[in-house]
């Protein structure tokens, strides 16, 4: 089956808001595709997790996967995703570049995208439009 990953950030405030949008994102392609999303979070999946999972889960993800140092790596190499979309953060380009991906192409968000216009990597960019 075809997957699109996306990384989860967090911040001191829940999901961040990238992270979130790419998930949405992420949820109508797979949708258009039949495909599968997973969204990937370092952590261990415990109490303090619950409300990402809830977060990511409520945007459309199919599966949360925590992992810990070098998983996310793992995890690319286990289901070779087709698009893997990210927050344009120095935090997610950090983790991005660790697991050998191409470098991330920034994209502003405005809806549903057609299918050429998703990158390998994408970096979701959040907050307003100047």
């Amino acid at each position: 089956m075809a997957h699109l990953l996306v990384y989860l950030q967090r911040t001191p405030y829940g999901l961040h808001p990238a992270s979130a949008v790419g998930v949405c994102l992420a949820r109508d392609l797979a949708s258009r595709w039949g495909a599968t999303v997973t969204a990937i979070a370092m952590g261990d999946g415990g109490d303090a997790d619950t409300a990402i999972t809830n977060r990511a889960s409520a945007c459309g993800a199919d599966i949360v996967h925590y992992v810990g140092e070098g998983g996310f790596r793992r995890s690319l190499e286990r289901l070779r995703p087709r698009h893997v979309l990210l927050p344009w953060t120095s935090e997610a380009i950090s983790i991005a570049e660790e697991a050998g991906l191409s470098a991330p192409q920034p994209r502003w968000v405005r809806g549903s995208q057609p299918d050429e216009e998703l990158d390998e990597v994408t970096a979701i960019v959040a907050g307003g439009l100047p």
